[in-house]
């Protein structure tokens, strides 16, 4: 990814300019210092169906570069008040026993590795980007009966919130604004731009009301970094982000084209996707 007459260019920890291979702290200290440094957007997370050795990977990644920002996309499951599986009664029998339908510990959970996401990577800022996933919460809250409903008592916790006017960003930012503030957020709308990247669209929404993806996505006067499919891509200005989930759940039962990895934004502007093959992203020592 050249980004200068001399066709310098990143990858990984590496810089490379006029033949020569540096560590990147040796280039930022340089012209690239007044920049900032790395930015990384993980894969949809998904927190408990997430892939622990996918998840260690994009840590150790994001330690080994003392990233300046993570970004985050769906980063709650919502397994717990999935509306996809309220009409398969085996489903809903299979969470039961497994405690899986239990809104209030899966929230707990979420929150529990967000804070220890974030103290594995010192460095960084993290910030939450309202997603699909986060937002069933939000559905839940508007369409069900709390009355005929598991989960009663938070959902009245959590309605209550809402009708207070506490939660303009969506249901899981307002607890994570309550519980770990260091966290940043941003609701649908809002914008986040990091070295002409905008990283605050998820990617499930487009434009006028319709449904996200790339095609739209790339035509706009903006690059953009966006997560959702599970499937990375690169179009033009436009690049998807993987996931750090495994592979297999319980809605990707045939043909997949989902992959693990991550959307690394370099010192100097450049942005490319680093793929987890087989719980590796390079050769290099």
């Amino acid at each position: 990814f050249p980004s200068h007459d001399s066709g310098d260019f990143f990858d990984l920890w590496n810089y490379v300019q006029y033949g020569e291979v540096f560590h990147y702290r040796e280039a930022v200290k340089g012209k690239y210092n007044n920049s900032g440094d790395y930015s990384v957007v993980w894969g949809d997370v998904h927190a408990v169906n997430s892939d622990q050795k996918a998840v260690d990977l994009a840590i150790g990644l994001s330690q080994e570069l003392s990233v300046e920002n993570v970004i985050l996309h769906d980063l709650f499951d919502a397994e717990s008040i999935n509306h996809h599986e309220e009409k398969d009664p085996f489903r809903l029998l299979q969470k039961e026993e497994s405690c899986d339908d239990d809104l209030e510990l899966e929230l707990e959970t979420t929150l529990k590795l967000l804070d220890f996401y974030k103290s594995q990577v010192p460095s960084a800022t993290f910030h939450n980007v309202a997603s699909n996933h986060s937002d069933f919460i939000d559905r839940w809250l508007r369409d069900v009966d709390w009355r005929k409903v598991r989960n009663k008592k938070m959902y009245l916790k959590l309605a209550n919130a809402v009708a207070d006017g506490k939660a303009p960003k969506g249901v899981l930012n307002y607890l994570i604004n309550k519980d770990i503030p260091e966290v940043k957020t941003y609701g649908y709308g809002d914008s986040l731009r990091i070295k002409g990247w905008e990283l605050a669209l998820h990617g499930d929404l487009g434009t006028n009301g319709s449904r996200g993806g790339i095609q739209q996505f790339k035509n706009l006067s903006t690059k953009t970094i966006t997560g959702h499919t599970h499937s990375p891509q690169r179009q033009d200005g436009s690049i998807v982000v993987g996931t750090l989930t495994r592979l297999r759940l319980n809605y990707n039962k045939s043909l997949s084209s989902w992959m693990q990895g991550v959307v690394l934004i370099y010192p100097n502007g450049k942005a490319t996707n680093i793929h987890f093959i087989d719980y590796k992203y390079t050769t290099l020592k």
